[in-house]
């Protein structure tokens, strides 16, 4: 049912948008006087011509952007190419000159910037979409990473892009495979896969072991995903990889069999913070949640936030600051997963 909520509105603006687009480019045909369009070179225009787009913003989604000037580039060949895409189309189906080829096009412009309104207006207030930053919660969520096989069960683990650095040097760092196993990983592949790309759903409401995304309490215009483990008005404790809630062990689901949260028990972390801790127990208000990242050696959550949002504590996200309870993984495809 999920699934029909967060996709069906998009199908719905998509094949609305794509109407649209054909009558705009039949009305946009009769300024270079173009006569007997039928309704079948029409759908192969628009057919060919959102195949091209796609495939074009595929492929730039792909790349792997160093710095902001090469970003600003890549989405200036976005523009250039969503434009030109429709242009060159119309040339090829109904042989038009280029400047009559551009008349033509002018109207489906108009289709599109219709479907964005749309979409901004029904899907932007049902769903939203994300993609994976970090590997804070690795392995249920994967963004840019390292790989290499866990020592102990033999599964592929991941470890955060950013360490790359520290493996070229020799320096072995925590990876974390499907089981939860903590091992130390110094024989690295870049993974080049895609990040994850998730949709959170903003009319659930969040349940404790929830994935939920999050204006980050210190920082708003960020938002995180993270697991929901404290619910308002409890007291929330980290012991010997548990979780304790008003002192009754939490007991996670079963796809989370083998998790172990950690604090910074002997102080060699140097944490800026260890909330959560039996020395530092997280008390929530009533309308407060803690968050961890499944990777709990490499998350920055809960436990170790600095500044809180105005009125709350440091560890505190605030119910207002929830943006949506995350349902899918949708891309890439063999990543596909329904989380509720």
């Amino acid at each position: 049912m999920t699934a029909v909520i967060a996709f069906g509105p998009v199908l719905l603006v998509i094949l609305a948008e794509c109407a649209l687009w054909i009558v705009c480019l039949r009305v946009g045909l009769r300024w270079p006087h173009v006569e007997s369009v039928s309704l079948r070179k029409l759908l192969a225009v628009m057919l060919m011509t959102k195949l091209g787009q796609f495939c074009l913003i595929l492929a730039l989604s792909r790349l792997e952007v160093p710095d902001e000037q090469a970003d600003m580039v890549v989405r200036s060949v976005a523009v250039g190419g969503l434009l030109l895409i429709p242009i060159f189309t119309i040339i090829a189906v109904f042989r038009l000159s280029v400047l009559q080829s551009v008349k033509a096009s002018l109207p489906t412009f108009i289709a599109s910037i219709i479907g964005a309104l749309l979409g901004y207006l029904i899907v932007g207030n049902v769903t939203e979409a994300f993609v994976v930053s970090s590997n804070s919660m690795a392995p249920t969520l994967l963004g840019q990473r390292l790989s290499d096989s866990c020592s102990e069960c033999g599964e592929i683990c991941y470890s955060s892009f950013a360490d790359l650095a520290f493996h070229e040097s020799g320096i072995p760092t925590e990876a974390i495979c499907p089981n939860f196993h903590i091992t130390e990983s110094d024989s690295v592949t870049v993974d080049s896969r895609s990040s994850d790309r998730m949709v959170a759903a903003k009319y659930l409401d969040p349940n404790r072991w929830d994935l939920i995304a999050f204006r980050q309490p210190d920082d708003p215009s960020t938002v995180y995903v993270m697991r929901l483990v404290g619910l308002p008005g409890e007291e929330v404790i980290i012991r010997d990889g548990t979780i304790f809630a008003n002192g009754q062990r939490l007991t996670p689901p079963e796809t989370l069999r083998g998790i172990r949260y950690m604090t910074d028990d002997d102080g060699h972390r140097q944490w800026p913070a260890n909330w959560g801790s039996p020395e530092q127990p997280a008390k929530l208000g009533t309308d407060e949640y803690f968050v961890l990242g499944d990777c709990s050696v490499r998350s920055r959550d809960s436990r170790l936030w600095e500044h809180g949002a105005p009125g709350h504590p440091p560890y505190a996200v605030p119910a207002s600051y929830v943006v949506g309870v995350v349902t899918h993984i949708y891309w890439p495809i063999s990543r596909w997963r329904v989380f509720r």
